[in-house]
C-alpha cells in the first residue's frame, strides 16, 4: 500500500517537472533538424508536439498519437507550423514557429486585407504555395478575387527547365495546379496560388480578399472563419527531397474579422435602405392624394396624415429590432427577413389604406320649409330653407345612390300627407315619400332645389308646428 501511495505521488511530480521543462524551453529558436523539442508546433495550446519520426513525408500530429489533426488538404481546426528536418538548408535559417503570423487586419466595405509575416528565407528554385478556405456563412461570399502584393516572383525557370520545374513541384506536392498560377478553385473547395521566388529571398507580403457583393448584405455567422495556408517549398532535391520547409496554417475568426462591426454595418445599412424606401414609397402615394382633383382639402389633410402615422409606427418597429439586435449581438438573417416583412407590410398597408372603399353621407341638413299661410284659393307651395344641399363622399366605388324618405308630418292635431312632398324621382309608398339621388366618386354637393311642398288648396288646417321624420339611407350600388 505505501509503495502504490509513493509511486502515485512520484508520477505526479515527475509529469509536472516534465511539463516546467517543455514550457522553459519554448523561447529557442528552432533549427528543425530534430534536435530540438519538436518540429509541430500548435499555435492555439502553446507548445511543441512530437518529433518528426520520418523526414520524408508531410507530417500529421494524429499518426504519432497526438490529439491534434491535419488533413490531406492541410488545413486544420488549430493553426500550426511544421518545420521540416533539412540539415543543408537549417545551417544559416534559423527562426521560431511564431514569426509567422497575420497581422493589420482590415475590413473593407466588400471583404478585408491582411499581412502575411514570415521570416525571410532564401533557396534555388524555392516557391510559396498558398490556400485560402473560408467556413461558416462567410464562405458563401468567398470568391477568385483575391489580390496579392508585395511577394518576389519571378516568371524565369530558364534556369530550372519548366518541364523539370512542373514534374518536381507535381512529384514533391501534388495538388492539380502548375507553377505561377493564381486563385485555381481546387475541388471547389479553396483557391490555390503558386508563386516561384527562384533565387529571391521570401518576404511579408499581402493578401485582399474581395468578397461577393452579397458579403455587404448579409450578416455572417459567429463560425465564420478564414483559413490561410502557408508553404515554403525548393524543388532542389538536395535540400528539399519530398517535403517542404515549413508548413504553416493561420486562422481568421469571427472577431478578427470584425464580425460584430460587420454585422451592425449591415443592419444599419438595410435600416436606411428600408427606410428611404418607404420614404419614397409615402412621397408617391401623397402625391396621388394631393394631385387628385377628386379629393378637397380636408380629405387630403386627412389621408397624408394617416400615411404619415402608418409610416412612423413601422418606423418604430424597424428601430426596435435594429437596437435591440445590437445589443443582444444576435445577428440572425431572420432579422433581416423581419425588417423586409415589416417594410411589405407597411407598404402594403399605405396603399390599402388609399385603395379602400369610403362612402359617407358629410352633411345632410334639416328639412326646413319655413313659416306659411294657408291659402283656400290657390295651392300653398313651401320650399326649403337655408341650407338646400346634401353632400357624400366616395372613394373608390363605382357609383352610389341616396334615398331620402319623407313621413307625413303632424303637429299632434292635423297631419300633412308625405304625398305632398315634390320632387325628382320620387314615389310614395305606405305613407312615406322617397326621393332618388346618385352619383359617383369624389366630394360631391347634391341640391335639394328641387324638393318642395304642395298642399292643395282644399286642405284644411291648423295654425301649428308641423314636423315629420326624414331618412336617408346611402349605399353603393348601381344607379
Amino acid at each position: 500500500m505505501k509503495l502504490d501511495q509513493f509511486s502515485f505521488v512520484f508520477k505526479i511530480v515527475f509529469s509536472i517537472f516534465f511539463g516546467l521543462c517543455i514550457v522553459y524551453n519554448f523561447s529557442i529558436k528552432v533549427m528543425a533538424n530534430g534536435t530540438n523539442d519538436g518540429n509541430y508546433y500548435n499555435l492555439n495550446k502553446g507548445f511543441f508536439g512530437s518529433l518528426l519520426f520520418n523526414k520524408n513525408y508531410y507530417y500529421y500530429p494524429q499518426e504519432h498519437g497526438s490529439d491534434d489533426s491535419i488533413y490531406n488538404d492541410r488545413f486544420a481546426r488549430d493553426p500550426y507550423t511544421i518545420l521540416y528536418s533539412h540539415s543543408n538548408f537549417y545551417k544559416h535559417n534559423y527562426f521560431n514557429p511564431k514569426d509567422i503570423y497575420i497581422q493589420n487586419v482590415i475590413k473593407n466595405s466588400n471583404g478585408f486585407s491582411y499581412e502575411i509575416y514570415m521570416p525571410k528565407i532564401q533557396s534555388r528554385y524555392s516557391y510559396i504555395d498558398t490556400r485560402i478556405k473560408a467556413s461558416g456563412s462567410i464562405s458563401q461570399f468567398l470568391n477568385s478575387n483575391i489580390q496579392y502584393s508585395g511577394i518576389n516572383t519571378t516568371d524565369n525557370l530558364y534556369i530550372f527547365p519548366i518541364s523539370s520545374a512542373d514534374s518536381s513541384y507535381a512529384n514533391s506536392y501534388s495538388v492539380g495546379n502548375k507553377l505561377n498560377t493564381h486563385n485555381y478553385f481546387y475541388k471547389n473547395d479553396f483557391y490555390i496560388s503558386n508563386f516561384y521566388l527562384n533565387d529571391i529571398s521570401s518576404n511579408n507580403f499581402n493578401i485582399k480578399i474581395n468578397l461577393d457583393n452579397n458579403y455587404t448584405k448579409k450578416f455572417i455567422s459567429n463560425d465564420s472563419k478564414i483559413y490561410t495556408y502557408v508553404i515554403f517549398n525548393t524543388l532542389d532535391y538536395k535540400i528539399a527531397g519530398g517535403t517542404p520547409v515549413f508548413e504553416a496554417l493561420r486562422i481568421l475568426d469571427y472577431n478578427d474579422m470584425n464580425g460584430n462591426k460587420h454585422n451592425a454595418s449591415v443592419l444599419e445599412n438595410k435600416q436606411k435602405q428600408t427606410t428611404n424606401d418607404l420614404k419614397n414609397t409615402l412621397l408617391d402615394l401623397q402625391n396621388q392624394v394631393n394631385n387628385n382633383s377628386q379629393y378637397d382639402s380636408e380629405t387630403k389633410d386627412s389621408f397624408n396624415h394617416k400615411l404619415d402615422n402608418i409610416m412612423h409606427y413601422n418606423e418604430v418597429n424597424i428601430n426596435h429590432i435594429v437596437n435591440q439586435t445590437n445589443y443582444k449581438k444576435n445577428y440572425n438573417e431572420s432579422i433581416l427577413t423581419d425588417i423586409d416583412d415589416i417594410k411589405s407590410k407597411t407598404a402594403r398597408d399605405m396603399n390599402n389604406y388609399l385603395n379602400r372603399k369610403v362612402l359617407s353621407i358629410e352633411y345632410a341638413p334639416d328639412l326646413n320649409f319655413g313659416k306659411k299661410n294657408i291659402s283656400y284659393i290657390h295651392n300653398t307651395i313651401a320650399k326649403l330653407q337655408n341650407h338646400t344641399y346634401f353632400q357624400i363622399k366616395s372613394f373608390n366605388n363605382s357609383n352610389w345612390r341616396m334615398n331620402l324618405s319623407v313621413s307625413d308630418m303632424t303637429d299632434g292635431k292635423d297631419s300633412i300627407s308625405s304625398k305632398y312632398f315634390q320632387g325628382n324621382n320620387s314615389s310614395y309608398n305606405n305613407k312615406n315619400k322617397t326621393f332618388s339621388f346618385s352619383g359617383n366618386d369624389g366630394v360631391k354637393d347634391i341640391s335639394l332645389n328641387n324638393l318642395y311642398i304642395k298642399i292643395p288648396n282644399n286642405v284644411r288646417l291648423h295654425s301649428g308646428n308641423y314636423r315629420g321624420t326624414a331618412t336617408w339611407n346611402l349605399v353603393n350600388g348601381p344607379k
